[in-house]
């Protein structure tokens, strides 16, 4: 499992998501099981388009889920019967939206597109839109490029060392 918290305080300050999800698994298992426990610090923030580029990831790996899983729009809704309505990208867009809201500084609505989305509030977004499709529909989306911040090592054969 790979969590993402923030350092306060001296101490890791998980989201209230990922917490209740690393307590659920740590009390599911067996007194006695070994782990092991990693820290990274992460480097420099993505840029806005980065940030948009990814959620346009996110969208397609959850409606690539929805699809092998067989599920449609009522795995959004809720619903016990299925509608036969399968789940568009813009109907999927919407729900992200709508459960993880992005707001300006005047409380209204806006979205990833919008000028008055900061990375900030971008970067909360998309962690909350992969918690969701990790916690409610068990699809995980990694990072398209969990080493970004790692210098490239270059190799040269032609230069003498």
């Amino acid at each position: 499992m790979e969590f993402y918290p923030t350092i306060k305080s001296g101490e890791p300050n998980y989201p209230p998501v990922q917490l209740a999800m690393r307590e659920r698994y740590l009390h599911s298992l067996k007194d006695g099981t070994k782990l092991k426990e990693t820290y990274t610090k992460l480097g420099k923030p993505k840029s806005h388009q980065q940030v948009k580029t990814i959620f346009g990831l996110v969208i397609a790996t959850v409606l690539q889920g929805f699809d092998d899983n067989g599920w449609d729009s009522s795995i959004l809704l809720n619903m016990e019967k299925p509608t036969g309505v399968p789940v568009s990208v813009g109907l999927l867009k919407e729900y992200f939206y709508a459960v993880c809201p992005i707001e300006d500084d005047d409380g209204d609505r806006i979205t990833l597109s919008s000028k008055k989305c900061t990375m900030a509030k971008a970067a909360k977004f998309i962690n909350e839109t992969r918690n969701i499709a990790s916690s409610q529909w068990s699809i995980y989306i990694p990072d398209p490029n969990p080493n970004w911040n790692k210098k490239e090592l270059k190799n040269d054969c032609n230069c003498k060392r």
